[in-house]
């Protein structure tokens, strides 16, 4: 599926319910389609790709609309934050960066009309994107269409994951999991404290009567 993206790179590297959230998202998409003009595409298309990374991100942050307030938040700063969260695959948010790319040339140039008018180093990163979330490429696919295609993998792509963040933030929510936490948390430090270092003793100092011993790991064991 064009959603995917390999274990391990982000929390979530598949959507647990594709059709969670569909009739939104073909919604959102239905506004961008009204649109006639490759101008009008791009800012609509830019427009739709925010409003549902609000959403996501507003389920995921208990009170986001904190942010929201804020004049510097601004949608390159919300696709970063989906970065640095890593919650989801990061083909989907460059998806979402090539569009803003797009929408910034056209917002900050009142002469170019068209997606052969944008920006070379845009328009190629939208190409290798297409290249790369297509299982079947066509390279005779014109830049709109090109534009087209990765406009729905960035919107359906962040709302097919709006399942599994609504499911992890119930979790994290809940008194169970914080406190299988706290029971993890004792154990590990048990574990740790109590873990066999008969060969890995760095160094003993006795400072007033007092013994340190310190091992590899950081570990310091106090003797009085």
């Amino acid at each position: 599926m064009m959603f995917d993206g390999p274990k391990g790179e982000s929390i979530f590297s598949k959507p647990f319910l594709f059709t969670h959230g569909v009739n939104e998202a073909v919604n959102v998409l239905g506004k961008v389609k009204e649109s006639k003009d490759d101008r009008s595409i791009a800012i609509s298309a830019a427009l739709a790709i925010e409003f549902i990374i609000d959403n996501v991100l507003a389920l995921l942050i208990p009170k986001y609309y904190l942010l929201t307030e804020r004049t510097d938040f601004s949608f390159s700063f919300k696709i970063t934050l989906l970065k640095a969260l890593k919650i989801i695959p990061l083909h989907i948010l460059q998806c979402c960066d090539a569009i803003r790319n797009i929408r910034n040339d056209f917002a900050h140039d009142l002469n170019k009309q068209s997606f052969e008018s944008i920006k070379k180093n845009h328009l190629e990163f939208i190409k290798q994107l297409y290249l790369h979330i297509d299982y079947t490429p066509d390279k005779n696919k014109t830049n709109k269409e090109i534009f087209d295609q990765v406009t729905w993998v960035a919107i359906c792509g962040l709302d097919s994951y709006k399942s599994n963040i609504m499911k992890l933030a119930q979790k994290i929510n809940e008194e169970v999991f914080i406190s299988d936490l706290e029971k993890d948390s004792i154990k590990d430090m048990d574990d740790f404290i109590n873990k066999d270092r008969t060969d890995k003793l760095v160094k003993i100092d006795i400072v007033d009567g007092v013994e340190y011993r310190y091992y590899e790991d950081g570990f310091v064991d106090i003797k009085a």
